[in-house]
């Protein structure tokens, strides 16, 4: 899981969308999921904007995607999932348990290990 830090505020980000998710993030932005999730992988800001605000939406925000603007130097999207790992090195890993085509910013390359 990532999490998403503007200034000290976070918003989580598992990756596990709805359609209704999927939806609201293409209209948004006019490009198909799929193209989203290999975008964000990349590190490319569109698409990191988008799963940045769908996350927002989850937590309860009304905000339109064309009002979410922010500087970059107050944001980062950290790896939560990768301080759990360091906690945890005594446990083996858990085997794979997500859906193919479920994984989104999570190997996004401005990723900060929390």
């Amino acid at each position: 899981m990532i999490q998403f830090r503007l200034g000290e505020r976070t918003w989580p980000w598992d990756g596990d969308v709805s359609i209704d998710e999927i939806i609201a993030a293409e209209k948004a932005v006019g490009r198909l999921w799929n193209d989203l999730n290999l975008a964000a992988k990349m590190g490319e800001g569109e698409a990191t904007k988008v799963f940045f605000w769908l996350a927002r939406r989850r937590a309860g925000e009304d905000i339109a995607y064309k009002d979410l603007n922010f500087k970059l130097v107050d944001f980062a999207v950290e790896d939560v999932d990768a301080e759990s790992d360091e906690n945890d090195a005594s446990e083996p890993p858990p085997g794979p348990t997500g859906a193919a085509g479920a994984s989104t910013a999570a190997a996004h390359p401005h990723s900060k290990k929390k």
